[in-house]
């Protein structure tokens, strides 16, 4: 995030080779200036990006072309979660390629379902993949113990129907933790695209 190359944090998509095709991507940061690496301009001293990918089944028959969005909003600035969710609703309302195909968007949001970042999305096109009474939390410092503070989500388009969703909160072998945060899961199935 701080030269668009090697220095500083990234915002990953993993994926299965075997299962999907990487199509294209790219990485933008969520300030005025979303092509110029390290750029910050909303309230926060940190760059914050988020990476997109769009992807197509392998071995499906009429498989659907989908976008997947990674962000991590920042921790410290309220204005700046907001601009910068107001920042990806905006690029998926404009560009052609959001519009035509689902899109979805997870990350570190810093913030909880029902702040203004997040519902800049929330009820316009997406939903959380998690039950709204879901009251385990997702940041826990390498305790343990999230509370329940939820702020990792996935966000789903309207176009899915979500099977399953949880929060894993297992792991913590001797006291080693892979994360400070608990990953959020979800199973969803595409709905078939419609031509109209």
């Amino acid at each position: 995030r701080d030269d668009g190359e090697q220095k500083g944090e990234f915002a990953p998509i993993f994926y299965n080779a075997d299962k999907l095709k990487l199509l294209r991507s790219g990485t933008i940061w969520l300030s005025d200036t979303p092509t110029v690496p390290g750029s910050t301009s909303y309230g926060n001293t940190i760059p914050r990006i988020c990476t997109w990918a769009e992807f197509s089944a392998i071995h499906a028959n009429n498989a659907q072309t989908f976008f997947v969005v990674n962000a991590h909003l920042d921790h410290q600035s309220d204005e700046s979660r907001l601009k910068s969710m107001q920042q990806i609703r905006k690029q998926l309302e404009e560009e052609d390629m959001f519009k035509t195909y689902p899109c979805f968007v997870m990350g570190d949001f810093n913030c909880a379902p029902d702040s203004a970042p997040i519902t800049t999305l929330l009820g316009k096109g997406w939903s959380e993949a998690l039950d709204e009474d879901a009251n385990t939390g997702t940041f826990h410092g390498f305790t343990g113990d999230a509370g329940d503070k939820r702020i990792d989500m996935i966000l789903v388009p309207d176009r899915c129907e979500i099977e399953e969703a949880e929060i894993i909160t297992q792991g913590g072998d001797d006291g080693i933790w892979p994360s400070d945060h608990f990953p959020v899961r979800a199973i969803v199935t595409l709905r078939p695209q419609r031509d109209d």
